[in-house]
């Protein structure tokens, strides 16, 4: 997969935390919201796939930062480490 993509289990871990918060809307530097994170990661709409390609960093520092403040979330023992190298905001 490559490295402008989410991997499977970036997005698993990110709906996981993403529900466990009740599901608030995510928005992005450009103003851009999510309405479910659910529906965007699992979309095949190409205008989709390529606007999530887009967010791939903001949804890691995203996962890290989720990851780093230790929300209890269903399966969070299978979460994906963020990449090395990725800045944490």
């Amino acid at each position: 997969m490559p490295d402008d993509e989410l991997t499977a289990d970036e997005k698993q871990a990110l709906v996981n935390h993403w529900l466990a918060r009740g599901e608030p809307w995510l928005k992005f530097a450009n103003g851009d919201y999510i309405f479910n994170l659910q529906a965007f990661f699992q979309c095949t709409d190409p205008f989709v796939v390529e606007r999530c390609r887009r967010r791939t960093r903001p949804l890691r520092r995203l996962l890290a930062r989720w990851n780093k403040e230790r929300t209890e979330v269903p399966n969070e023992g299978q979460t994906a480490e963020v990449r090395p190298g990725e800045q944490e905001t």
